[in-house]
């Protein structure tokens, strides 16, 4: 799936794969991808509305994860690892709910 993204001065076509997180930054979000990063003017509530909801899971007010993109969810210190390089804060609110969509996942 593409999205398309409008910067200040560009237009950027992105895959939805390519997309590790997102994250809140001020007013704006940044999606953090393979080898940039790119600052949107969308807030995350409507940005987690574009992305694939199959993939894509909301796990902190200020968080989207890429869940194709998770290496390790660590229970005792409520942090996933995504890449194997990005530490991302879990909620407890959502600490549940993404355990169980990431054993859905893998079974």
């Amino acid at each position: 799936m593409k999205l398309t993204f409008k910067t200040k001065d560009k237009l950027h076509v992105v895959s939805a794969d390519e997309i590790l997180i997102c994250e809140v930054v001020g007013n704006y979000s940044r999606l953090v991808l393979n080898d940039k990063k790119i600052i949107i003017h969308i807030p995350l509530k409507r940005l987690m509305l574009l992305l694939p909801n199959d993939t894509f899971f909301r796990c902190h007010s200020s968080f989207i994860i890429n869940l194709n993109k998770v290496s390790e969810f660590n229970l005792s210190t409520n942090k996933v690892l995504i890449n194997n390089k990005i530490i991302v804060p879990v909620s407890l609110r959502c600490r549940q709910n993404l355990f169980k969509t990431l054993i859905n996942i893998l079974h």
